[in-house]
């Protein structure tokens, strides 16, 4: 039975930086007047673009709920977007992907890169109004580097400190196990007061230009301009905003469009060509790499040939084209091209596709036949969501494929008695079809395929779909997807012949046909010999009313094994039944009326006696 099966090298790692939409109300499709709304109102902020000089306020509409508030624990963007608002750290990121100093107003760095020494910014208050000290800063590192999580790490990057001391009120030392350029990234981790970490989910308090008001688990989070804080020049505008939290994407435009929401942050692509003539759209690339890490340090990762491998076997502008409609930029590396000081276009070139030399490199690594694995993603996150169900779009379009494009048709030698007997006691219109098949074969070809079942699949090799595996899970990347098709191969088709043209119809390197188990179509039988004229005989002298013809039989496997052996090979019921009575056969409830069955004795007895 040829089976398409995907194997699990074919879809493995994805690095695509997907595009940002913030959609901004403007208030409806026709101008307002300057300080009035179309009800006669004040306008938005939103609508106006411009923010009145008190009380301004707006609701953000935002896709993922907020599920775990500990800003050193937060994992996903979509949290860290938010809470980038209330917190700060020793540094912060800035608009070109640098970072800045922020609680720290300037560090140190020593010649062998392992010892950072930050100097503390004088008049830096946390949002309860206590000033930030350095003991507040050495509570909140080494609650990081994992003091109250039983010594392991918050953040990961933590795991290569040796030590974090404060020599005075306005200095902290911090010191490495090796040199490190990449861990001043991780001192954005937010700066806490001492000792608040097992509050710090439900009191969040920290020095950023928002402080903290309140939270409803999937309803809001609201935060205030905090009038203490440290920049006057990049203080808040904005008095108050509403986070809302509105899970379906619809259900943002719907807000927008009511003017429940005064914007929305995250909207997908799709949805721009909806909203774009009615709102202000905004459209910049985010500081975010759509990436799969793997664990080096684990077969069959710890091999640089199958990672290798695993990189030349993905189509990356095609998981863009489906996660994001081409709206992205292939990266070859965790950079993203926002972040000019590091990030090498050139790069994403190194491992174009290549499903030939990926196949290659795993043999060279022992995997010849691939191997499994497991791959999670966040399932609060559509973009994950999307890129893991590319390898089952494809599946399904190959599917799609093999359904739209049947096999050729074939009349072959008993279809074509059969078609001939039965026109010759039928009706005119079926004689004049059936006896000029050399020129209605297209037009019948059509009707058999409306037709489908038995009429279908004595024409051409039909294809069924039986058996379909991916992933387990809504939030888990299949290591592989599978659709198990059953073929009925007729006349000249054969297995190698049948699979070769799957392989064209489905036109796409990366699924691959693999015969499971198959054999070739048996020989036609010989309806010329003295055997065939017995049987036919027999029928006619039993059942008088019977036309008697050839029948293309498909799945006879018994019949298969006796063709091997001889070319005169005939298959029946010898029984003479109604629909109804078919239908019961090998059912629960399979009965068969006896006079059926007295019939059947005559014929044997005479096709036993003629033979």
């Amino acid at each position: 039975m040829p089976k398409l099966k995907k194997r699990a090298l074919l879809l493995l790692v994805v690095l695509a930086m997907l595009p940002a939409s913030l959609y901004g109300c403007t208030g409806g499709t026709e101008p307002t007047p300057p300080g009035a709304s179309e009800s006669g109102s004040q306008p938005s902020a939103a609508q106006t673009g411009e923010l009145p000089p008190n009380g301004n306020s707006v609701t953000v509409g935002i896709a993922q709920d907020l599920d775990d508030l500990d800003p050193q624990l937060a994992k996903t963007a979509g949290i860290r977007e938010v809470l980038f608002n209330i917190f700060e750290g020793l540094v912060k990121a800035s608009p070109d992907g640098s970072v800045i100093p922020a609680v720290a107003s300037d560090y140190e760095l020593s010649e062998d890169g392992t010892t950072y020494t930050f100097t503390l910014r004088e008049g830096v208050t946390f949002h309860n109004g206590n000033p930030v000290t350095a003991e507040d800063v050495v509570y909140s590192l080494e609650r990081c580097a994992g003091s109250e999580n039983e010594g392991t790490p918050l953040v990961s990057a933590f795991s290569n400190v040796s030590s974090i001391q404060a020599p005075d009120g306005g200095h902290v030392v911090i010191t490495l196990a090796q040199p490190s350029l990449e861990f001043l990234n991780a001192l954005t981790a937010p700066i806490i007061p001492k000792d608040s970490g097992p509050t710090i989910a439900k009191d969040l308090i920290g020095t950023g230009p928002f402080r903290f008001v309140s939270y409803a688990p999937q309803d809001s989070l609201v935060m205030e301009k905090y009038d203490g804080y440290w920049n006057q020049d990049k203080a808040a505008r904005l008095d108050k905003v509403t986070f809302k939290i509105i899970a379906d994407t619809n259900a943002l435009v719907i807000g927008l469009k009511g003017e429940t929401l005064d914007m929305v942050i995250h909207l997908p692509n799709t949805l721009e060509a909806e909203v774009k003539d009615q709102f202000t759209v905004h459209q910049d690339t985010m500081k975010l790499v759509q990436a799969l890490y793997l664990n080096n340090a684990v077969k069959p990762f710890d091999n640089e040939l199958v990672r290798q491998a695993m990189y030349y076997a993905i189509d990356v502008e095609a998981v863009i084209d489906f996660v994001c409609d081409g709206a992205g930029v292939a990266t070859g590396t965790s950079m993203y091209p926002a972040n000019e000081k590091y990030f090498l276009p050139g790069l994403a070139e190194n491992y174009a596709q290549d499903v030939d030399k990926a196949k290659e490199l795993l043999a060279q690594a022992g995997y010849p036949d691939g191997f499994s694995m497991t791959i999670t993603v966040p399932s609060n996150y559509q973009p994950h969501i999307d890129t893991a169900q590319v390898i089952v779009g494809q599946l399904a379009q190959a599917v799609v494929d093999v359904e739209n494009h049947p096999f050729p048709r074939q009349l072959t030698k008993p279809v074509r008695e059969m078609l001939d007997t039965l026109g010759r006691h039928s009706t005119f219109a079926y004689k004049l079809l059936f006896a000029n098949l050399w020129c209605f074969e297209g037009l019948f070809d059509k009707v058999c395929q409306k037709s489908g079942g038995e009429l279908n699949a004595m024409l051409r090799t039909t294809c069924a779909m039986t058996k379909m595996e991916g992933g387990k899970a809504f939030n888990v990347i299949p290591p592989k997807a599978s659709v198990g098709m059953n073929l009925r191969l007729i006349g000249t088709d054969t297995v190698e012949s049948a699979r070769s043209y799957l392989e064209q119809v489905i036109h796409n390197p990366n699924i691959e046909v693999t015969v499971y188990e198959g054999r070739n179509p048996s020989a036609d039988s010989d309806t010329s010999c003295p055997e065939w004229g017995v049987l036919c005989q027999a029928v006619a002298d039993t059942w008088k009313e019977a036309l008697v013809a050839p029948y293309l039989m498909m799945a006879c496997s018994d019949s298969w094994h006796y063709c091997r052996i001889t070319n005169r090979v005939y298959k029946f019921s010898a029984m003479k039944l109604s629909k109804e009575e078919r239908g019961m056969i090998h059912g629960n409830n399979e009965r068969v009326p006896v006079k059926t069955l007295v019939k059947t004795a005559e014929f044997y007895v005479r096709l036993m006696e003629k033979c």
